[in-house]
């Protein structure tokens, strides 16, 4: 299978999930973001999601439970179905919107529970009882070398799905920190520091590790007003470890003098200095994406970023555009662009 980032997952979502009606599998290593991906296109789509992890169900919370049934003197065994699965007639699931079933932790599934799959991806049922037609399937889980609880999938299964391995990158990381208001000293840190994005080693000891999902946890320690700085410092250590916790806090001191940059920037973009440590310069780059806004803004913007190697004109320009699409059309844009043609695409 092949390895895709983030975008990637949500178009596959959007495309094979939903619009082709076909189940697919995502795996990948914890923290990557697997089910922040599922939950946002649909979000995106204005799908109804609902997710079961499935490492915490057994065969029944899936096939429902069997009752006996009289008719005309004759007994005969049925199955009550389960409530929390869309199927036809059940009310608690739109008939007019699409729905999403996100069978999450499935590679921690049981045999039984992964043979009631079987027909559910396959069939769209389990026993008598059908899924509504609106109804989309997609799992997401572990791989085997994680060492979370990770259950060998049985082969006639795997062959009933599409299977993507997800891993994270810092572009997808800094556009879904974007959008959900991260400090953006944290963006600047792991586009300066890449491969402290995901830190996870099989064959480490370490409890803890850095991953998507513990950035956005030590980013809300980071951004309490409320805790102490003694308090906060530890809990960004326990959150992603002592020593990119250290580095951080180093680059934080980096960010503070950029704050105090850009004022001179925006004023004299033609001579304002340009900082020649790559650490100061990846936080400069960021702080400028977040600062254009308009023409003015995005021209002085854009004559300071000439003066700086072209991969940073390219990330701060990326980071602005993926904040505000408008962007697109101020005057300073469409002469980067142009200038810029065999690295921007």
């Amino acid at each position: 299978m092949q390895v895709i980032d983030m975008q990637t997952m949500k178009e596959a979502i959007k495309q094979i999930v939903i619009r082709k009606n076909r189940p697919c599998i995502f795996i990948g290593p914890s923290g990557c973001g697997k089910s922040e991906g599922v939950e946002q296109a649909c979000a995106e789509e204005g799908a109804f999601m609902t997710r079961f992890m499935l490492g915490q169900y057994d065969s029944v919370d899936l096939k429902g439970t069997p009752w006996v049934r009289e008719r005309s003197g004759y007994q005969d065994t049925v199955w009550h179905p389960a409530s929390t699965l869309p199927f036809e007639g059940n009310p608690a699931f739109p008939d007019d919107q699409l729905i999403v079933v996100h069978f999450d932790e499935a590679t921690s599934g049981t045999v039984p529970v992964l043979g009631i799959m079987y027909q559910l991806t396959q069939e769209r049922r389990v026993g008598e009882h059908k899924l509504k037609d609106n109804v989309r399937i997609v799992l997401s889980g572990n791989r085997e070398l994680d060492k979370g609880i990770v259950n060998r999938f049985p082969m006639p299964l795997c062959n009933r799905l599409t299977w993507y391995e997800l891993q994270p990158t810092v572009q997808a990381f800094s556009l879904h920190a974007q959008e959900i208001g991260i400090d953006p000293v944290c963006v600047a840190f792991l586009n300066w520091q890449k491969t402290k994005l995901h830190t996870f080693d099989p064959k480490s000891p370490d409890k803890v590790f850095a991953t998507p999902r513990s950035w956005v946890t030590a980013m809300d320690y980071y951004s309490d007003t409320t805790m102490s700085a003694a308090l906060k410092e530890a809990s960004i250590s326990g959150s992603i470890g002592a020593g990119i916790c250290a580095e951080f806090y180093a680059f934080v001191e980096h960010w503070r003098m950029i704050a105090k940059l850009m004022p001179s920037i925006l004023k004299t973009p033609d001579t304002a200095e340009v900082p020649s440590e790559p650490s100061m310069q990846y936080a400069v780059a960021v702080s400028i994406s977040g600062s254009m806004k308009d023409n003015h803004t995005c021209t002085a913007y854009n004559t300071y970023l000439k003066r700086m190697p072209p991969e940073f004109s390219v990330m701060a320009w990326s980071l602005a555009i993926a904040r505000d699409e408008n962007l697109h059309q101020m005057d300073a844009f469409i002469t980067f662009s142009k200038a810029n043609k065999a690295i921007w695409q």
